[in-house]
């Protein structure tokens, strides 16, 4: 009788532990594989550039980035935007370095003091310019721009009238 008490006491031991460790709610930064492609059609914004000074203040990273090349978003060549990102990589930091060439996806974050303020994690796809390939290149290029009123293709040209491609 007294090894049924013991086994009875054993599994239940388990059995909270089990539940007590399985109830924590995840705090690591999780997000699905991205695409150069995807990240263009679910950001506000993509552009190639550079940062070229980085502060951390409180719980947030700020890069100030020189944009070399826009492929969305209401951003000029030359701009310089603020790239916001959490400091800690529980909550999906992008790091980047100073004085490297990036592609650089990224949502919103607001305008303040005239910069343009943009909310970038490791959940977009953020890469080093150089480790693009030639099939990302190539659709980075043929992107139609929207800003306001005005559309551009991204390789300079002006659009043709094609719904499916005009770039």
């Amino acid at each position: 009788m007294k090894t049924i008490n013991k086994s009875a006491l054993v599994v239940i031991c388990l059995t909270i532990s089990l539940v007590m460790v399985t109830s924590k709610k995840s705090s690591a930064c999780s997000c699905m594989p991205s695409t150069v492609e995807n990240a263009w059609f679910l950001s506000a914004f993509q552009f190639s550039g550079t940062p070229w000074w980085q502060i951390t203040i409180e719980n947030n990273k700020y890069y100030y980035v020189r944009v070399d090349k826009v492929f969305k978003g209401c951003l000029k060549n030359g701009q310089i935007v603020v790239a916001v990102t959490p400091k800690n990589s529980v909550a999906c930091e992008l790091s980047l370095k100073t004085g490297v060439k990036y592609l650089i996806t990224g949502d919103e974050f607001g305008k303040y003091y005239g910069k343009q303020y943009i909310g970038a994690t490791v959940c977009g796809y953020n890469v080093r310019w150089s480790d693009l390939n030639q099939d990302e290149l190539d659709y980075l290029n043929t992107r139609p721009v929207q800003c306001g009123d005005q559309f551009y293709c991204a390789h300079g040209t002006p659009p043709v009238n094609c719904f499916v491609d005009p770039c």
